[in-house]
């Protein structure tokens, strides 16, 4: 059966969401999950408020933020990205999304009470090129602006339980400075979500979070009735695509203080790599009780790891007619998959240099995580002028190419 991936919206998390000052109902806990910004589809629904709806998801690299709003409107998003609180610290940022007619302009501004205790001021902020990343798409009802934010460069962990402050602005509201005593919304990394709803709970356990695309994923599905009275459920459904409906089947009615845990199994499906997916396993309950979902991140990984490690030591430049001087440049392949393979790793050097024997090599992989080193010995001639020189590295195995690039300094 097809694996059963957490879609879009709140997808029956059932653990009593939380209320801002306005009203607004949301979910503290955001799940890892990697996201496109080329549509909504699989990004999970943080609030709605009147015409707009606003989705938030995140992985190891991007915060991913989302707004649907009547067309015409400008966003802004506001960021306690370190948690300690908005105007305070440094990492505060105000990213505003413009629409051009190429689809859209961010314009990021960072907020920093660090740097000049007494006159901390906004300041505008330059990432580096293709370092943040957005989309404007449009239909005749509404506009949807996405943006991808690098979490490397804004100051939030990457690691679950790490808090941060959010709020987004919709309208004349983000065209307004931005100012201390607005609220933020308090939000938290999460790789799980544990379902509650009444007497019923509902967890998935893992015994790993890492896997490549055609891996094994094993766990399980836990329920557990903490009420007074038996609880029937109409059915459960697994992470694997398995559904119990079977009213004989006894899982189907849980007494009361009963907690049981069936077992399930599943193929981590094709995808990019690397990306952070979200499973699915619950139960819906009789009576027009509803569905109770218990929501949990894996992390797909590329199949292969691949990095280049020169010697670290400067190469001393020899006179013309002095000897060459030679180093030891490692290129090392990590392996993730089952079976052995074959791959091919080659090595590139600046114009007029050499290496001691082939400059391409074959190697093999036999079994999961095994680690494969080749040592390429450069030899730099004499005469070389003082400087950095590139040296780049590309391997091919499993039907992907892999490449790497470091530099070896010439004194």
């Amino acid at each position: 059966m097809a694996p059963v991936l957490a879609q879009t919206g709140n997808e029956g998390r059932q653990v009593a969401p939380l209320t801002n000052e306005n009203g607004v109902s949301y979910e503290r806990k955001c799940l890892k999950r990697t996201v496109s910004l080329e549509s909504l589809q699989g990004w999970d629904l943080l609030y709605s408020l009147g015409e707009s709806r606003v989705f938030f998801d995140w992985d190891e690299r991007f915060l991913y933020l989302a707004v649907a709003a009547p067309v015409g409107q400008e966003v802004r998003f506001d960021l306690d990205a370190s948690g300690d609180g908005w105007f305070k610290g440094a990492e505060n940022f105000s990213v505003r999304v413009i629409p051009t007619a190429q689809g859209m302009q961010p314009f990021v501004r960072r907020f920093d009470t660090l740097q000049n205790k007494e006159h901390p001021v906004w300041a505008e902020l330059e990432f580096p090129a293709g370092a943040l990343e957005g989309r404007v798409l449009k239909t005749e009802q509404e506009s949807v602006t996405l943006v991808a934010l690098p979490i490397a460069l804004l100051g939030t962990g990457r690691k679950p339980g790490v808090e941060f402050g959010l709020r987004v602005l919709v309208g004349n509201a983000a065209l307004a400075e931005p100012s201390p005593d607005q609220p933020l919304l308090r939000l938290q990394l999460a790789e799980e979500s544990e379902a509650i709803a009444g007497p019923l709970s509902v967890r998935l356990n893992l015994r790993n979070r890492e896997y490549v695309a055609g891996g094994l994923v094993r766990g399980s599905l836990e329920l557990a009735n903490s009420g007074a009275k038996p609880l029937f459920l109409k059915q459960i459904f697994f992470p694997d695509g398995t559904v119990i409906s079977n009213p004989k089947d006894p899982i189907l009615i849980l007494n009361p203080g009963e907690r049981v845990k069936r077992d399930f199994r599943m193929v981590v499906p094709e995808g990019p790599e690397p990306a952070s997916l979200v499973l699915r396993g619950g139960a819906e309950r009789e009576e027009g009780a509803g569905t109770v979902a218990a929501l949990l991140s894996i992390d797909r990984l590329e199949p292969f790891s691949f990095v280049l490690d020169p010697d670290a030591k400067p190469v001393l430049a020899a006179a013309p007619q002095g000897p060459a001087r030679q180093r030891l440049v490692v290129a090392t392949i990590t392996g993730r998959r089952e079976g052995k393979m074959m791959g091919l790793v080659q090595l590139t050097l600046p114009t007029g240099w050499s290496m001691e024997g082939d400059a391409k090599r074959a190697f093999s992989l036999s079994y999961p995580n095994e680690r494969r080193s080749v040592s390429f010995k450069v030899v730099v001639p004499a005469g070389v002028p003082a400087g950095s020189y590139p040296v780049e590295s590309l391997c091919e195995i499993g039907g992907k190419t892999f490449r790497a690039k470091v530099s070896l300094t010439v004194q």
